[in-house]
C-alpha cells in the first residue's frame, strides 16, 4: 500500500464517461508532470460481453506527447476485460518519463461499452505553498 499526502497531489483532466461503440482510441489531455513523481489513473467500464480496453501511454515535451511508452513489468498496452462492471487503479513512476504524458483507452471491438478514466498526479517533489488553493484543510464533524 502507498500512502501520499494530499497536498502532494494534483488531479488533472483524464476521459469524461464516453460511451463507445466501434473500435477507437480515447485520448485524455496531455499532462505536464514537472514536479510529479507519480500518475495514478483510474479507469471505470460498463460491463461488454467480448470487449477488451487496451491503456496506452505516451511521452514527449513542449505540450504534446507522441512517443508510445514500454511499460514494465505491464506489456505496452495494458489490456483491461470488460466482461462485468469495473474499476482498475494503476500508478504510474513517471519520473523517468520526458515532461508530457498522455494516456489512452482503445476498444477492442465494436461491442458498445461506457469508459472513463481520471489522472491524479501524485508524490510531489515540491512542499506544497501554505494559503494557496492546494493546501490540505481537515473537516471534521463537531462534537457537542
Amino acid at each position: 500500500m502507498n500512502t501520499f499526502f494530499l497536498d502532494r497531489a494534483k488531479s488533472v483532466a483524464g476521459i469524461p464517461a464516453t460511451a463507445v461503440s466501434s473500435v477507437v482510441e480515447t485520448q485524455c489531455g496531455v499532462v505536464d508532470h514537472t514536479g510529479f513523481r507519480s500518475l495514478l489513473i483510474i479507469v471505470d467500464w460498463t460491463a461488454s460481453s467480448g470487449n477488451t480496453l487496451l491503456l496506452k501511454l505516451y511521452e514527449g515535451s513542449g505540450g504534446t506527447a507522441a512517443t508510445a511508452v514500454t511499460l514494465d513489468p505491464l506489456s505496452a498496452p495494458v489490456a483491461i476485460s470488460t466482461t462485468t462492471t469495473g474499476q482498475t487503479l494503476y500508478q504510474v513512476d513517471v519520473s523517468g518519463f520526458n515532461q508530457d504524458v498522455q494516456a489512452s483507452l482503445t476498444t477492442g471491438t465494436a461491442t458498445a461499452v461506457t469508459i472513463s478514466a481520471n489522472y491524479i498526479l501524485v508524490d510531489s517533489n515540491n512542499d506544497p505553498a501554505l494559503g494557496v488553493g492546494n493546501q490540505v484543510i481537515p473537516i471534521r464533524k463537531k462534537v457537542m
